[in-house]
């Protein structure tokens, strides 16, 4: 049997940052939009920004081995690919 431990569940840490009241403003209006805590919505834009740059990474290899390849269009990677 898995058990998946439900994010509210878990140890929590305090972490004090400044933003800008325009941010702080932003933030409010979400939480309000979305109904959910001031903390959610910033822990949700922390997740999301984790999440772009996992991804951007896995773009630059991407383009790192097209590139060593010689691959520039579809017809390239059918002949590498045989």
């Amino acid at each position: 049997m898995c058990y998946v431990m439900k994010p509210e569940s878990l140890p929590r840490k305090i972490l004090n940052v400044s933003i800008t009241p325009t941010i702080e403003n932003e933030v409010t209006s979400i939480a309000k939009q979305e109904q959910k805590t001031k903390s959610e919505v910033v822990r949700d834009a922390i997740r999301q920004y984790s999440i772009s740059r996992s991804l951007n990474k896995i773009y630059a290899y991407g383009r790192e081995r097209s590139q060593s390849l010689g691959i520039e269009t579809y017809e390239d990677i059918e002949r590498i690919a045989g």
